[in-house]
């Protein structure tokens, strides 16, 4: 099981980026990099998310109706934000990812690092 840090990429209200404002996922990768949906129970893949300023919120990875994977704090979809295309994703440091937030905006982050989960 290993922990994947995504801090918010740089982009026109943050030039520097924001370490701040991350995700940290909990999941099994691939040989590859990819998470490794095959092999790892859904009730597994949690995450926290850290936003300046709020309490750490927490979630699981979930499956849309649409079929594509979403960080979900609450059941129900209505404070999904879907991972655009997380299947196909390198989950190695420097990648990039795109995140639809709750504002229906798309927030690209940066796969900041990769480490072995500790419990």
């Amino acid at each position: 099981m290993k922990t994947i840090r995504l801090e918010l990429a740089r982009n026109a209200d943050n030039p520097d980026g924001n370490p701040a404002d991350a995700y940290e996922l909990h999941a099994t990768l691939t040989a590859d990099g990819k998470i490794d949906f095959a092999h790892t129970d859904a009730q597994l893949m949690t995450f926290a998310r850290f936003l300046p300023g709020r309490d750490v919120a927490h979630g699981q990875l979930v499956r849309t109706d649409e079929g594509a994977w979403a960080f979900s704090y609450e059941a129900g979809d209505d404070d999904d934000e879907r991972i655009v295309g997380l299947e196909h994703h390198d989950m190695v440091e420097g990648n990039y990812l795109t995140v639809i937030q709750d504002d229906r905006h798309e927030h690209v982050y940066r796969v900041a690092s990769v480490a072995d989960r500790q419990i």
